[in-house]
């Protein structure tokens, strides 16, 4: 008899673990799901934080690079021609054996919203536009007022050297929107300026 009660006590228990092992492993499978669903959610975030950053950081460099660009076109200039707020001219007169560079053209396509630096040159082959950016959402360039002559009756004249040049971009790289304002001076003192038509004397 006790050895009857001691099988079936064994085989009982062996049915009642049996059971526990399935539960155990629909709870082991459950909490493993979870975990796999938290890290892949963490490892989704981490790269489309990457991708954000690095948009934005791409988007920074390229405006950087192209407001250096512009800056130089205005510092250097010897003249200067502004057709409108989005393109603007300089004539900068290099001297060297091997230099033919006689002007440059600022000029922004704002239907391909794109920023071009165009070369005047002497060669035949007039003109060669280089982009300076891509993805250019608005671009503008202006004289700053502080450069305004004007009469005692309050009538504008003209401008007053040192001559100050604002310039403002914004460039979205997927989504991630960069802005940029900065002013540069003409180093040299010009005697005219020429805005949208009208040829102003600068003092």
């Amino acid at each position: 008899m006790r050895m009857e009660q001691w099988i079936k006590e064994e085989w009982a228990m062996k049915n009642k673990n049996n059971g526990l092992s399935l539960i155990e492993l629909l709870v082991s499978v459950a909490i493993s799901s979870i975990v796999i669903l938290m890290v892949m959610s963490i490892i989704v975030n981490s790269y489309n934080n990457y991708n954000i950053n690095n948009n934005k950081a791409n988007a920074q460099n390229e405006i950087n690079q192209a407001m250096n660009r512009v800056g130089d076109c205005i510092m250097e200039a010897k003249a200067l021609t502004m057709e409108s707020e989005s393109s603007v001219k300089t004539s900068i007169i290099d001297e060297g054996e091997f230099v033919d560079s006689v002007g440059k053209t600022i000029e922004y396509d704002s239907d391909n919203e794109v920023l071009y630096i165009t070369h005047q040159t002497s060669l035949p082959t007039n003109k060669s536009p280089y982009m300076v950016a891509s993805d250019v959402k608005s671009f503008s360039i202006s004289i700053d007022s502080e450069c305004f002559n004007i009469a005692d009756d309050g009538t504008f004249i003209g401008y007053k050297n040192p001559i100050k040049v604002n310039v403002s971009m914004t460039i979205d790289k997927r989504h991630r929107r960069v802005s940029y304002t900065q002013s540069y001076y003409i180093r040299d003192k010009l005697t005219t300026v020429t805005v949208e038509g009208n040829t102003y004397t600068v003092e």
